[in-house]
């Protein structure tokens, strides 16, 4: 049976997942072979809005919702969507997604006690993996961005929804800092830089270079 290579695209908010991963579908398509681009969460399904309401601090803000049962909400909506998942991966050469668990796992863990990580990673990725049956990425591409420099993107981008995790800084670098302990301790995982000191890079130069990476070794 056919198997696609399973990459994942993640990275703090700012840095263009959705739009290199369209990008990369577009590349693979150009070299021949079948791909499909996914992005979740996957809003328009039952647990998707259950997921916009909390973002939107409808359960309550940030600090009040516990993160083991936030964390439920978007390892179920991969659930009920992991047939489509499996279906993709059986019919083309590559699937690309959009954040997926290590998203889970790094917003997550950022809101725990230093002391409690290890065991939280571990409990969030047995409950998709082995648990709930979802697929297991074969490669994990972390788009970095320093948060001063993420800050003056997301300001400029015309936000359709609240999200209670984009506002609290201080925040968002741990959760990068969780991501990059992630990327230091998971032999599938590769970190593309976006930017250069103080300068962003362009969205084709960054899409070259994960291009360059995806094609010339992670499916050689």
């Amino acid at each position: 049976m056919k198997q696609a290579r399973f990459i994942v695209l993640d990275g703090v908010d700012g840095t263009g997942k959705d739009t290199q991963a369209a990008r990369l579908v577009a590349l693979a398509l150009e070299r021949g072979l079948s791909a499909l681009g996914l992005s979740y969460p996957i809003y328009d399904s039952h647990t998707g809005r259950d997921i916009g309401a909390y973002q939107q601090g409808e359960y309550g803000e940030l600090a009040f919702v516990d993160p083991h049962l936030a964390s439920y909400l978007y390892a179920v909506n991969r659930f009920e969507h992991q047939t489509r998942l499996q279906q993709a991966l059986t019919r083309n050469d590559l699937v690309i997604a959009a954040r997926y668990v290590p998203s889970n796992v790094a917003y997550m863990a950022a809101r725990v006690p230093n002391t409690q990580k290890v065991n939280f990673r571990a409990w969030l990725e047995r409950l998709d993996y082995e648990i709930l049956g979802n697929p297991k990425e074969d490669a994990v591409i972390f788009l970095d961005l320093p948060i001063d420099l993420s800050n003056r993107l997301i300001a400029k981008r015309a936000l359709g929804r609240r999200d209670i995790n984009d506002e609290n800084h201080q925040y968002r670098e741990s959760v990068r800092k969780e991501y990059l302990a992630l990327a230091k301790t998971q032999p599938h995982w590769h970190v593309i830089d976006c930017a250069l000191g103080s300068k962003i890079r362009s969205i084709q130069e960054i899409a070259t270079e994960i291009g360059a990476l995806v094609f010339d070794r992670l499916m050689s």
